[in-house]
């Protein structure tokens, strides 16, 4: 008896091992939406089908991985108050979209990119490492993602940029501006949906959904993840102190993958940062784009960055 006990505690341990390997690494291979992805469900594969002028350009970052971008202009979207740009600046504001785990610029395209289309002149849309077309293996998680936005950030110069970001993109665009005091000469404000706070908890419930195992099959993935260098980001609130542009929030009340909860965290710990609680909507980005708060909270948004005086350049430190 006591050596089968022990046949299948070892049985059990390698099984526990074997899962966490392998859920380990589907957490850094997101499900590509490419081109062939778009046509397949008949969306558009690139700006020129959406009816926009556009260029491509792409991103180079360290061991040969590039990050495709599209360079979506407008001219003339932007009138009125908003025309005379962010943070103090005379420049119409450029406005980043950053897309969530799984995600790419295309769906930014078909989905965020109507809902901001009036408020800017030139959008910016990439894919994250891992996702959509990047020349990347995989995902990072939101960890080397942060390195990767503060580039193209600097590629695009001083500004005013405006991030509209989703998910683990809105956890990396303010985990940017917590980690990188220059980050603040180039950001005018964000613009997050529901961001989480704890990316394990966020795991766990992600995984629950999907009815697959959780703790200690996510532990062992993360560790594994933690050897080789890979840190997911989670706020602990003093470093979201450290931001010192505009942030608004919008989050779903029902929001299983992001609670709620981590909302009201980060909200409370960014100066002067604005939550917007949305009831009987959960983790999608479709319904949180078309809940009656939408309009209304990013019009309040820009409005406060057109209104909001110049500041000197890093002013978080």
């Amino acid at each position: 008896m006591t050596g089968l006990l022990t046949f299948l505690g070892v049985a059990f341990g390698l099984l526990v091992i074997i899962t966490a390997v392998l859920t380990g690494r589907e957490m850094l291979r997101p499900a590509r939406r490419s081109a062939g992805w778009a046509i397949a469900r008949g969306l558009p594969c690139d700006p020129a089908d959406a009816g926009y002028e556009y260029e491509q350009w792409w991103v180079d970052r360290p061991k040969g991985i590039r990050l495709p971008v599209w360079e979506i202009t407008t001219a003339g979207a932007a009138e009125g108050r908003h025309a005379t740009g962010a943070h103090g600046s005379s420049q119409a504001p450029t406005i980043v979209l950053v897309h969530g785990w799984g995600q790419g610029r295309i769906d930014m395209l078909g989905r965020m990119l109507p809902a901001w289309i009036d408020r800017a002149e030139r959008f910016i849309l990439y894919d994250q490492r891992g996702h959509g077309e990047s020349e990347a293996p995989g995902s990072n998680l939101g960890d080397r993602e942060v390195d990767d936005l503060l580039a193209l950030l600097e590629h695009l110069g001083d500004g005013p940029i405006v991030l509209v970001a989703y998910s683990m993109g809105a956890v990396v665009s303010l985990a940017a501006l917590s980690e990188d005091a220059e980050a603040h000469r180039h950001v005018a404000g964000v613009f997050a949906y529901a961001p989480y706070a704890d990316f394990h908890e966020s795991l766990c419930a992600r995984l629950r959904q999907m009815r697959l195992p959780r703790r200690p099959v996510t532990d062992l993935a993360l560790l594994f993840h933690r050897v080789r260098g890979i840190r997911p980001r989670s706020f602990h609130g003093d470093e979201l102190a450290r931001i010192d542009v505009p942030v608004t929030i919008l989050h779903g009340v029902e929001d299983e993958i992001s609670p709620i909860e981590h909302g009201r965290f980060i909200a409370s710990h960014i100066p002067g940062a604005t939550l917007h609680e949305v009831r009987d909507v959960g983790h999608t980005l479709e319904a949180l784009l078309q809940c009656d708060q939408h309009d209304p909270a990013a019009e309040a948004f820009m409005n406060r960055l057109a209104d909001r005086p110049a500041q000197p350049a890093a002013s978080s430190t």
